[in-house]
């Protein structure tokens, strides 16, 4: 190895366990491949997790061999470190670092997402779209600042034109396949895209405005006035918002202060407010309130708001970060 000296920690945790591994005071363990079980023979026992052995030395089955949580008893027993397990900050990845429980962890005010520290909370899909059943067509983001002569004089975040945008849309639109028919039969549900508190509650409206052809223009109640939508807005904890609007009347499941969870349903998709169809406007609001394209491309930002851009369908991925 070129050095006599003791072994770092980092190529000691890279060791991996032999089929038979024997350690003073220790003894033997085995593992059985057809149920992923490590069997130890000896003075010493495989433990529970955060469990300590006969001989001090804190272990975890990871399906045919010993691994061990203590960073310490690795360096005694010369096993396996289990994953995400370190004994100081160079063990653990960029953005991270050895926490006081010997787990890699984010570094503050970054955020994990597959197996990585960012430096951005990440959403996932906010609507039920499972094998398709859901959602249409996608209206993006208005990436051009300039307020155009039509609804037609916009730019997405990749460059196309309306119908992929239109003039001074703030969100991002995913109308209901089915339209009202749909929405009528149960609708779909409206998920929190990321972990995050509720600060914004509206619900009681009117919810089945349309586009009336013959004025081009959105009516509620039978020809009457636009009302306020349908609305959640949930602050997540790099101060960015996420906002769903149009809800279905009287369909939002939660209230100001609670705090949601990725994935949790919140209300169902409507057509309440200025809404020309039954969809869910999806806005993402900076810090400072500024309206922000959650896709990455070269008319909106280099890096990605979602968990997963490009998920089935051209949609952004249902897994949370």
């Amino acid at each position: 190895m070129g050095r006599s000296a003791k072994l770092p920690l980092v190529f000691v945790f890279a060791i991996a366990c032999a089929d038979s591994t024997e350690t003073p005071g220790a003894g033997t363990s085995s593992g059985d491949p057809s149920t992923g079980a490590a069997e130890t023979t000896g003075t010493a026992s495989t433990t529970e997790p955060g469990a300590s052995s006969s001989t001090g030395t804190t272990e975890v089955d990871t399906g045919g061999c010993t691994a061990c949580l203590a960073w310490e008893s690795c360096v005694d027993a010369m096993c396996e470190l289990a994953p995400g397990r370190c004994g100081a900050d160079e063990d653990c990845g960029r953005g991270q670092h050895c926490d006081p429980d010997h787990a890699c962890a984010c570094d503050e005010g970054l955020f994990a997402n597959a197996g990585k520290c960012v430096d951005r909370i990440l959403f996932a899909l906010p609507m039920d779209n499972v094998d398709g059943a859901h959602i249409g067509n996608v209206i993006g983001v208005d990436n051009d600042p300039a307020i155009g002569q039509s609804d037609l004089d916009c730019v997405s975040y990749d460059g196309e034109p309306f119908p992929r945008c239109y003039d001074n849309h703030t969100g991002t639109d995913f109308l209901l396949k089915g339209g009202f028919a749909a929405m009528d039969s149960g609708s779909a549900a409206v998920f929190a895209a990321a972990d995050g508190e509720v600060v914004f509650v509206h619900d009681g409206e009117y919810d089945r405005c349309a586009l009336d052809l013959q004025v081009q223009a959105v009516r509620c109640e039978d020809g009457g006035p636009v009302t306020p939508p349908n609305e959640i807005t949930v602050l997540h904890a790099d101060g960015v918002s996420t906002r769903y609007l149009h809800l279905k009347k009287n369909s939002i499941l939660v209230a100001e202060g609670d705090v949601v969870t990725c994935g949790q349903s919140l209300a169902l998709v409507g057509s309440s407010g200025n809404s020309s169809a039954p969809h869910l406007h999806f806005e993402v609001e900076g810090v400072e309130g500024e309206p922000v394209d959650p896709f990455a491309g070269p008319y909106s930002q280099p890096e990605t708001y979602w968990a997963e851009q490009d998920g089935a369908d051209g949609l952004p991925g249902a897994a949370c970060q």
